[in-house]
């Protein structure tokens, strides 16, 4: 994105707002192309399982890595200072900020994720936040019952799957100037 990749915005992003990131990683080109500190999760097959061997702190933000944020985004999830919050749309969840004080809670429902996946369920952190809700994870139905607890992205913030996503964010993005803070 501009002139650097998606990984090396997000350290710098995080570093532009006073906090030195962990790279969570399993793959040891990505923890080579950054100079960030890496972490290997012991457990990695699965989203909620490498959210749950990461390290974790008073207040743990959570950044996908595939995930191209703007400034006004970023901004939003720094400042935040809810027990707990996930930032997202109907589709994805792009971010997580939580507090020391609901850990318990957080790590009981990436726990019920996990069992969730093992039984051939996906294990995402929407499937996390269902759980973490209360919500039956053999049901799609976060849209209708906890979306209006996501801190809803409208902007151009995107998750980055698949080169014909990465092809769509330059072109709406980096082409169609709404990339708002790039390094030069």
């Amino acid at each position: 994105m501009g002139n650097e990749s998606i990984l090396a915005r997000i350290v710098r992003q995080c570093r532009e707002r006073g906090v030195e990131p962990i790279v969570v990683t399993h793959k040891l080109e990505i923890a080579q192309a950054t100079d960030a500190v890496c972490h290997i999760p012991t457990r990695n097959g699965l989203t909620v399982e490498t959210f749950l061997s990461s390290p974790w702190g008073e207040r743990t933000i959570v950044l996908l890595g595939d995930v191209v944020y703007s400034k006004t985004v970023m901004n939003r999830i720094f400042n935040c200072r809810e027990n707990i919050r996930v930032f997202g749309n109907e589709y994805e969840i792009y971010a997580i900020s939580f507090m020391d004080k609901v850990s318990a809670y957080v790590r009981i429902a990436i726990a019920n994720a996990g069992v969730h996946a093992s039984r051939g369920g996906p294990g995402t952190l929407r499937k996390f936040y269902q759980a973490y809700c209360g919500i039956d994870l053999d049901s799609d139905g976060m849209e209708g019952i906890v979306l209006d607890r996501v801190c809803y992205i409208q902007d151009y913030t995107m998750d980055v799957d698949t080169p014909r996503d990465y092809k769509n964010l330059l072109n709406k993005v980096v082409k169609g100037g709404l990339l708002d803070d790039c390094s030069d």
